[in-house]
């Protein structure tokens, strides 16, 4: 929604530069006020294209095909906008249902957030408080919960927030519990 006011500027002003250049180069007997240049420019951008209005002059035509191509360079961004929008919520739809399952089968295997910081303690090697994604990976083959390789990864950018090269068993906690 924030690039709505966006999407809304431009198209007004498409929808009134179009319009102004439609009615100076059109005759009046063709269209006869402003508002009917911007009904032929909104119909146009719009792409219904009514036929109601057509422009009859040379330059009128060649405004028209101008406002057309810019009319579908101007649909092309919402498009690209949403794409982009419905990528993100599917990454993170993937990574909620990766956390689920790994919730379940944590559950499953009877361990409980209590039992995380024992587990951080026994795999962290270097004794720092955290865990490096070689530990952490460690950590989940020994404690059996069915999860390695890309899976793995992305639990461990999850846990880290994608920031940070170790993952703490607060952290760990909070994001999983």
């Amino acid at each position: 929604f924030e690039a709505l006011p966006g999407l809304l500027f431009t198209l007004a002003m498409i929808v009134l530069s179009f319009s102004s250049f439609i009615y100076l180069a059109e005759s009046r007997s063709n269209i006869a006020s402003l508002p009917g240049a911007m009904w032929l420019t909104i119909v146009t951008v719009g792409t219904v294209g009514f036929g109601d209005v057509v422009p009859q002059s040379s330059a009128g035509l060649v405004i028209v095909s101008c406002l057309v191509i810019v009319s579908a360079l101007y649909m092309s961004i919402p498009l690209g906008i949403v794409g982009g929008a419905f990528n993100k919520v599917w990454e993170e739809r993937e990574r909620l249902n990766l956390l689920h399952r790994m919730r379940m089968r944590f559950r499953a295997r009877g361990y409980s957030a209590q039992d995380v910081p024992a587990f951080f303690l026994v795999h962290d090697r270097d004794d720092n408080g955290e865990l490096s994604f070689t530990e952490f990976t460690m950590m989940l083959k020994d404690i059996d919960v069915g999860v390695s390789g890309q899976d793995a990864l992305k639990l461990f950018d999850a846990f880290t927030d994608g920031g940070s090269t170790a993952v703490t068993d607060e952290a760990f906690v909070r994001v999983l519990f």
